[in-house]
């Protein structure tokens, strides 16, 4: 298995912070920002009057995209992997993004597909990959929401 600094996983208990292991998937690499929830406003202008104004609407986060990187075994491996990612989509609370072993980021999945159809990437050994079998690449889109803040 190779080792991970990206995962995203439901959590089986929210209270206890329980990843449930059957729903937890690790990645090469993930790229994007992450966007957060931060106060927002709404500017008021007004035609024929100076200036503007603002107006506080509360704590929001807008959705955000991610791209995630894994291999796999096979090309139908690769896509037994995007048929469990898309049991994520609108699965409600309790999905974190893990990064570098800290849970962090609550969030809901919007959305997940193919960002592009997976490709054989050849013969990969090293460290973080110790295998010499050819790897499939697959590369998933996702479209998220932030639900509160990331904590410290």
């Amino acid at each position: 298995m190779p080792l991970s600094i990206f995962r995203i996983a439901q959590l089986t208990n929210a209270a206890t912070g329980a990843v449930d292991a059957q729903k937890s998937y690790d990645f090469a690499d993930m790229i994007g920002t992450i966007a957060t929830v931060s106060k927002t406003s709404d500017v008021i202008v007004r035609r024929g009057v100076d200036g503007i104004g603002l107006r506080d609407t509360g704590n929001r986060a807008e959705p955000f995209s991610l791209v995630t990187v894994s291999h796999h075994a096979s090309l139908a491996d690769a896509d037994g992997a995007m048929g469990l990612l898309k049991a994520l989509q609108l699965s409600g609370p309790g999905v974190r993004i893990i990064k570098h072993d800290v849970d962090r980021y609550p969030v809901h999945v919007l959305s997940v597909d193919y960002d592009q159809d997976p490709v054989w990437i050849g013969r990969i050994a090293s460290a973080r990959y110790p295998t010499s079998g050819p790897l499939v690449e697959l590369r998933s889109r996702w479209r998220m929401l932030s639900y509160t803040q990331p904590s410290p």
